[in-house]
C-alpha cells in the first residue's frame, strides 16, 4: 500500500481517495472544470419561482476565501449564512493537539452557517476553505431586512433551511443507528 496511503483517521483516507476519483473524472471529462454554482439553481431546486429568486438574490453578497483560511471558527458569532458558489470547505471539530475531526466536506451548491442565523447562537464547528472558495453570503442584518420587506420570500427561505436541516438530521440518525449496531 505504501506510507503515502496510511492515514491517522478514516476521514482523511476517504478524502484522499475522493480527491483521486475526482481527478480521474475531470481528466476523463466526466466533470466540468468550472465548478461554479448559480444561486438561482440552488433556490429553483427547492421550488422557488423566478421572481422570488430575483428579489432574494439582492440580499446576498459574494465573499472570497483563500485556500486554508477559516471562514469561521467554533464559538464565533453565528451571524452569516453561506451558499458555496465555487470551491470546497471542510466542516471540522477542533481536537486537542492542533488536530481536528472532519465532519463533512461541502462543495459548490451547499449551504452552511444556517443554524447560527436562525438561533443566534455561537458556531458549533469550524469551517475551513480547502480551496479558493467564493460564497453567496447573507448576514443577519440583511436577513432581518428581508423578513420586513419580503415576508413571503423570507418564509420560503425558512422552509428551505428547514428541509435542509431535516435531511441532515435524518442522515445523522442513520449514522448513529449504524454506529450503535
Amino acid at each position: 500500500v505504501g506510507r503515502d496511503r496510511c492515514f491517522p483517521d478514516t476521514s482523511l483516507a476517504i478524502e484522499y481517495f475522493e480527491d483521486k476519483l475526482l481527478d480521474v473524472m475531470k481528466r476523463d471529462h466526466r466533470l466540468p472544470e468550472d465548478d461554479s454554482f448559480d444561486l438561482s439553481a440552488f433556490f429553483s431546486f427547492y421550488g422557488m419561482d423566478a421572481m422570488e429568486m430575483e428579489r432574494l438574490e439582492r440580499y446576498f453578497v459574494i465573499q472570497e476565501f483563500a485556500t486554508d483560511s477559516a471562514i469561521f471558527k467554533l464559538g464565533d458569532p453565528g451571524d452569516y449564512l453561506y451558499i458555496i458558489q465555487k470551491g470546497c470547505v471542510d466542516v471540522v471539530l477542533p481536537l486537542p493537539g492542533e488536530r481536528y475531526k472532519r465532519l463533512v466536506t461541502l462543495a459548490a451548491g451547499a449551504i452552511f452557517g444556517e443554524m447560527g442565523i436562525l438561533d443566534h447562537k455561537p458556531r458549533s464547528a469550524t469551517v475551513i476553505a480547502t480551496t479558493a472558495t467564493s460564497c453567496y453570503v447573507l448576514d443577519r442584518d440583511r436577513f432581518k431586512v428581508l423578513q420586513e420587506e419580503q415576508p413571503r420570500i423570507a418564509t420560503n427561505l425558512f422552509r428551505i433551511i428547514a428541509l435542509i436541516l431535516a435531511d441532515r438530521l435524518r442522515g445523522s440518525n442513520i449514522m448513529i443507528a449504524e454506529l450503535e449496531s
